[in-house]
């Protein structure tokens, strides 16, 4: 979809998925977009909530590195925090690592879907990612693959604490998405 839009993105990904999808990177790669860090496992105890270890972050950070590497030609050096949770030590050891953290200024909430397509939580999706329009230099949150270990959605929907694995209303609202922020100026951008 990003190909069809001449868009390209930054896409963080976990360890865990890209070793057991090496052509996905490849692909990502190949396509002009960037991928950055976001854990090994993408464990659900990360910074500053449940006071993950240091060194418990240290080891899902550069254990994904060295999965990213041999991927992507290089060192990653841009990190998202599972959750965006953080804390000054998670902070200085991403920095110790080379890398920068990257939060996001709008969340679009697609990680929540229903497990089915549905043109109302395609609107919500929309107008979640329209809401970043009021930043100057918005980031929006959008998830290609469910990459956390919480209960996947029930058929009838997502109840709380559930996390979707099905993207299609993030992919069938892109197109819209991509040609709402073109229409007030914006320009796509890898980090």
């Amino acid at each position: 979809m990003l190909i069809r839009f001449h868009v390209h993105a930054t896409f963080f990904d976990t360890g865990f998925g890209d070793s057991a999808y090496p052509a996905y990177a490849r692909a990502v790669i190949a396509a002009g977009d960037v991928i950055g860090n976001h854990t090994f496992s993408h464990p659900k105890n990360w910074g500053f909530r449940t006071h993950f270890t240091t060194a418990a972050q240290r080891y899902q950070l550069v254990r994904t590195a060295d999965v990213l590497t041999p991927l992507i030609g290089h060192r990653p050096c841009v990190m998202r925090p599972p959750g965006g949770a953080y804390d000054a030590a998670s902070l200085a050891l991403v920095r110790r690592l080379g890398m920068s953290l990257v939060m996001w200024t709008t969340d679009t909430e697609d990680w929540h879907q229903p497990p089915y397509l549905s043109r109302a939580y395609q609107l919500v999706i929309l107008r979640n990612a329209e809401a970043g329009a009021a930043r100057m230099h918005p980031i929006v949150l959008m998830h290609a693959a469910k990459a956390s270990h919480e209960p996947d959605c029930k058929p009838r929907g997502c109840l709380t604490g559930q996390v979707s694995s099905f993207r299609g209303n993030t992919v069938a609202i892109l197109p819209s998405i991509i040609r709402f922020y073109r229409s007030h100026g914006y320009r796509f951008v890898v980090l």
